[in-house]
């Protein structure tokens, strides 16, 4: 149940009708499936459900955050994976938050996910950051 993610570019009605270009495989690997907390083993990826939430910001290069709710006996976590432009995904950041303490078994951390894109407004002096 580690969840996979499959990406083609989407420039026509017709790219569904294909297989996709690319699949993220961003749990897979087997070392981290399980882990241990007082001597009991519980899933660490195991049950991560990358791809249960997803959204894309793309500039100069492709940035995917994505959810995975499952991770770490379902604290949850967001994963980042990035590529550029034009190839394919060559970056991937897993952090970890299973020692992080605010955030508790069964919260499902990542459910939900989005990205704020902050910039400078260039009319003014002041250093004022906007939400697009």
């Amino acid at each position: 149940m580690n969840g996979i993610c499959y990406t083609t570019l989407a420039n026509s009605a017709n790219v569904f009708e294909r297989q996709a270009e690319e699949h993220l495989l961003l749990l897979s690997n087997s070392g981290n499936q399980i882990t241990t907390k007082n001597n009991i083993n519980i899933y660490n990826y195991g049950v991560g459900q990358a791809g249960f939430s997803l959204h894309m910001n793309s500039q100069y290069t492709v940035n995917v955050a994505i959810g995975s709710p499952g991770i770490y006996n379902w604290k949850g976590d967001a994963i980042l994976a990035v590529a550029p432009m034009n190839g394919p995904f060559s970056r991937t950041v897993i952090p970890s938050l299973a020692r992080e303490p605010r955030i508790h078994s069964y919260n499902y951390f990542g459910k939900d996910i989005f990205l704020l894109l902050f910039f400078q407004n260039k009319r003014s002096n002041g250093r004022i950051i906007q939400i697009r």
